[in-house]
Formats: structure tokens, sequence, C-alpha cells
């Protein structure tokens, strides 16, 4: 299941573009989402899973909430080509399926302002017939911006994404 679990801060971060909530721990975020509902959701299943979890809108002051504030701030102006380099472990991460730790791997991999096809990722992976799972995994990718699964497109379209296909447009268009 899901690495050590420690205590976790939840923070909505409102901007012009773009509105995220994060789930931080103590070296950074371990979640993001574009919708409030699934953050809920997600931070029920920490809670779950035996966290602690608190709102960190209280605590906006934090050296860990202004520093992701800065950082989203200078990704979403593209003056920022890396929102985290290195995130830290993410539970959610850890509960998905080896296949789609396989994928986000790959994800995780896309430099910044390039994309790659459902189907070049699952050639990577040694079948091309993997395309449609691919697309699942990245539905299922709970790290969006740290997993930048907006960077994965499909052969002829932009595909799906999670956050819906106008923050998707934004994110690329961003990147250049």
């Amino acid at each position: 299941m899901a690495p050590e679990l420690k205590k976790f801060l939840t923070l909505c971060c409102p901007h012009p573009q773009l509105t995220c909530w994060f789930i931080l721990a103590d070296d950074g975020p371990v979640r993001v989402d574009f919708q409030a509902a699934d953050h809920r959701r997600a931070v029920l299943t920490l809670r779950q899973w035996g966290a602690m979890v608190n709102d960190g809108n209280r605590e906006a002051d934090s050296a860990a909430a202004r520093l992701l504030r800065q950082r989203l701030a200078c990704y979403l102006a593209g003056e920022s080509r890396c929102f985290f380099a290195d995130p830290p472990p993410s539970p959610f991460l850890a509960a998905g399926s080896a296949f789609q730790q396989r994928v986000w791997r790959q994800i995780a991999a896309i430099p910044y302002g390039e994309t790659r096809s459902y189907g070049e990722i699952s050639r990577t992976l040694g079948d091309r017939n993997l395309a449609r799972a691919v697309g699942g995994a990245c539905g299922a990718n709970p790290c969006p911006l740290l997993i930048p699964c907006h960077r994965v497109v499909g052969k002829n379209s932009l595909g799906g994404f999670t956050g819906g296909i106008e923050i998707k447009k934004l994110l690329l268009t961003i990147e250049g």
C-alpha cells in the first residue's frame, strides 16, 4: 500500500489562470487536484490510510506553502520549466498498480515543452497495443504537474485530461 504515512497539509492555490488543490508533506507536494471534490476524496483516502491531515490554508505562511505558491506562479507565468524536479514520495503514487507506476515514470521523463503520444509511450513500454491502457494510467495520475500527463496526447487529438481539456490546453500553451 502506501509508504510510511506522516502529517500532511492541504492547500488551495487560487491563481488567475488555474486553481489547484495540493496535499503537501514536509518536503513538498504529494498530490495535485484541479477540482475541490477530487481533493476532498483524496484527503478522506489519506485519513483512511491513517494519516494526519491539516488544513494548510490556516498555515498559509508556512515555508512549504510559500514555496509551493511561488513555484506555481512561476510555472504558470512561463518563468520556470520545472514545477518540482524531485517531488517527495507520494502515498498516492505508491498506491498505483505496477503498470501505472511504469507509465508515470515514462511521463515524468517527458521534457518540458515536448509531448509524446499514448502510442509512443506504449511502444516504449514494449507493447504498441497498450495505448488505451496508457490513457487510463494518465487519467489515474494523482499528481498532474508533478507527473506531467498533460504532455501525453492522442495521435490525432489532444486526448483527455483529468482536469479537463481547457486546463490541458493551458498547460501545453504555457510550455510552448
